[in-house]
């Protein structure tokens, strides 16, 4: 007889429990996507399928082969006039120079890209396929707020050009 309150307690304190939970209060929705993370491609997005030099789109197939903080190396198996012109057609520049076995854009700025950023571009022919050399010739921002005593010393020399420690040969 001892189980019956034991037993009658347990099933006023599951019936309590249950009686807190309302069964008709509708549960918050699911997330439908997750936000954006840098490191994630957005629905429909693609992955660039050509390399990029300095914000030039370069031609599917070429490869970078060497890169360095303000040149880079590429090479494809591919027709140089292809090169030639699609580097033609995203590049806005004065002259292009043509050669026996290239061509040279010697100032050239990507179209749409950032109008201060000058590339010099070299095309030429490889033996399989067109090598693309891509170097970026912007000059360094002009110096302003120094006087000219302070530039001759930051570059080692004196005002009249000669060094400021002989012992170092610049």
């Amino acid at each position: 007889m001892r189980a019956r309150p034991s037993l009658a307690a347990l099933s006023a304190c599951f019936g309590a429990i249950a009686g807190c939970h309302e069964r008709g209060a509708p549960e918050p929705p699911a997330p439908v996507s997750a936000p954006a993370t840098p490191d994630r491609l957005a629905a429909g997005e693609h992955l660039s399928e050509s390399e990029t030099a300095f914000g030039l789109p370069l031609p599917a197939g070429m490869r970078l082969v060497r890169h360095f903080d303000d040149a880079a190396y590429f090479n494809g198996e591919l027709a140089f006039d292809a090169v030639l012109e699609h580097v033609r057609a995203r590049v806005r520049t004065e002259a292009v120079q043509l050669l026996s076995q290239g061509a040279v854009f010697p100032r050239a700025v990507v179209a749409g890209g950032d109008p201060k950023r000058l590339l010099r571009i070299e095309l030429s022919e490889a033996p399989r396929g067109v090598q693309l050399h891509v170097k970026d010739i912007t000059p360094p921002p002009a110096v302003t707020g120094v006087s000219e005593a302070e530039i001759w010393r930051k570059a080692g020399r004196n005002p009249d050009g000669t060094p400021i420690d002989q012992n170092t040969v610049y």
